[in-house]
């Protein structure tokens, strides 16, 4: 799992996240963005990818700079299944939708998306691990 650690919106999920991917028996690696340049994807069966939503989501849509750098270096993007959620404070915006488009320009394949509250981020936090265990398995 790599998350954009911008805002520390993205922080408030992760542990959470984590514990329930390691509880659903995946090996989670977990790393925040500023701490990955590029992957040896080939090692994983999947990627988990969070990103924050910038402002109220209302008119600047993600992903960052860092994500798209962060994605544009992975030569191996299609040969794991991505799993994106996004961290809002407001509303979620268009951001997961223009992230999943990145991917996919990348050559890569989102099977999951899952937007989180800042403010509830345990309000069907099972859905994405959930998920993982069904499309990425």
């Amino acid at each position: 799992m790599v998350w954009d650690p911008e805002g520390g919106l993205c922080d408030r999920v992760v542990p959470t996240l984590t514990e329930q991917l390691v509880a659903r028996a995946f090996e989670v690696d977990a790393r925040p963005l500023a701490e990955v340049s590029r992957l040896e994807l080939r090692r994983y069966s999947g990627l988990v990818l969070g990103v924050p939503v910038p402002g109220a989501g209302l008119r600047r849509h993600g992903p960052s700079s860092s994500v798209e750098a962060f994605l544009a270096a992975q030569d191996q993007l299609d040969e794991v299944k991505t799993a994106l959620f996004c961290v809002y404070r407001v509303r979620p915006g268009h951001t997961l939708r223009n992230t999943r488009q990145v991917v996919h320009d990348r050559g890569g394949e989102v099977v999951i998306h899952h937007a989180y509250s800042a403010l509830r981020p345990t309000w069907q936090d099972h859905v994405l691990p959930a998920e993982c265990m069904v499309r990425i398995r």
